[in-house]
């Protein structure tokens, strides 16, 4: 009896050991959060980074952020002495490419950097639930830093496929955290934050890498705490509200999307909704949002010149399944769409292109100016039929280092 006694207490002794085990690591992490912005040539990424600290505190993480971080702060600890690069959310708003991201003073790479360059080799992402890599070209090829944190064991890692204008991504950065911050999964918010039009659309062109299923809100509870040297930087609690979606109702059938044969099958449940919906008026492109079968679709109206309108559909595909379809129409005289500012020559479009030129080289710093090298530009018109304005949307890409690129977003109203 004694050692039947003895072995119930061993293996109890025993489970309390491994349960202790799996237990310690969420401990250690006490649920921090750490944001980085900087400051570059003719634009900042600090209000990313504080706006992204906000939401992270009123999520329940201890959040910490860090605008132009030195090399000792990207690598260095918390007070606690836990590493900050051991955080559950890290999120980075930066310069950017495949091979990592990068600050005034500091980057975070996978490879070839220098010595204010910290590696993700040397970094332990089992402890890191959600990283987001927000720059140019983060999640391009196959060989990205996205993919390599990924490899490494982080739960998400979020990265972008292509250059994408700074205005555009900090709105979708902005609507990202807001929905995660509301308790959603991080692949709802991806999908609220494509639910939008953006000047830029390449905006949508990210990599997810990892569950979608992943929430990561806790309590409301902490406040941010700020590294940064910069005593102009402020902390503002100036969190914008959830943006109101239509959604079209799917009436629980099941709407399958494997490639752009089965638009049809989305078409069809629009033209329910609205049966003058004529397919051969509106743009419909199919961006792939990660690698598991996901993907959004816009679908635009078209508007005079072929341009961009503000009006239609933004679906959401998830494991090849329509998880929403969003109705962003609204009351509108499709003729007069048609029909307005039907003039832009090429005259008009090398002029806007010539003062977004100027609008960059102007914003550049002193140091820059002689270091800016513009790689392509592209314009697209865009028909805000709310507001009844139409404008000419110049994305030009340039490099100041040639290795990093960033894209400047003018808009020439006509």
């Amino acid at each position: 009896m004694l050692k039947l006694k003895y072995n119930k207490l061993i293996t109890t002794l025993f489970i309390l050991i491994i349960l202790f085990a799996f237990f310690i690591p969420n401990v250690a992490l006490a649920n921090h959060a750490f944001s980085c912005g900087g400051d570059y040539a003719n634009f900042s990424t600090w209000d990313d980074a504080i706006t992204a600290a906000n939401y992270y505190a009123t999520m329940g993480y201890s959040s910490f952020y860090s605008t132009d971080p030195s090399y000792s702060t990207l690598n260095g600890n918390f007070s606690d002495g836990w590493r900050r690069l051991h955080s559950d959310i890290l999120f980075f708003s930066s310069h950017g490419n495949s091979n990592g991201v990068y600050f005034p003073d500091s980057s975070l790479v996978v490879s070839n950097g220098n010595s204010s360059s910290v590696y993700t080799k040397n970094v332990n992402w089992d402890y890191v639930r959600l990283v987001v890599f927000g720059g140019c070209e983060t999640a391009a090829g196959t060989y990205n830093i996205t993919n390599d944190t990924h490899d490494r064991k982080v739960e998400v890692s979020i990265g972008w496929q292509r250059t994408i204008g700074n205005v555009s991504h900090s709105q979708w950065l902005d609507r990202f955290n807001s929905k995660i911050n509301s308790g959603a999964t991080v692949g709802e918010a991806v999908d609220y934050a494509h639910s939008f039009t953006y000047n830029d659309p390449n905006v949508k062109r990210i990599v997810r890498r990892g569950s979608e299923n992943l929430r990561l809100r806790l309590t409301r509870a902490f406040s941010v705490d700020e590294f940064s040297s910069n005593s102009n930087s402020k902390f503002g609690n100036n969190l914008k509200p959830l943006e109101k979606l239509n959604t079209i109702n799917l009436n629980n059938k099941k709407i399958l999307f494997n490639s752009n044969n089965d638009i049809d099958n989305i078409i069809n449940v629009i033209k329910e909704n609205n049966p003058s919906f004529n397919k051969n008026d509106y743009k419909i492109d199919v961006i792939e949002t990660s690698y598991d079968n996901d993907f959004t679709i816009d679908i635009y109206l078209l508007g005079s010149n072929n341009s961009i309108t503000n009006y239609g559909y933004t679906v959401n595909v998830s494991d090849n399944i329509v998880t929403s379809i969003v109705d962003n129409t609204y009351d509108i005289n499709q003729v007069n769409v048609l029909n307005s500012n039907s003039n832009v020559t090429n005259e008009i479009e090398n002029l806007a292109k010539s003062e977004g030129l100027d609008n960059l080289k102007n914003n550049l710093k002193p140091e820059y100016q002689d270091k800016c090298k513009i790689l392509d530009q592209n314009t697209s018109i865009h028909q805000d039929l709310k507001n009844n304005s139409t404008y000419i949307v110049v994305l030009t890409h340039y490099t100041l280092d040639g290795e990093s690129s960033a894209v400047d977003e003018y808009l020439y109203y006509l």
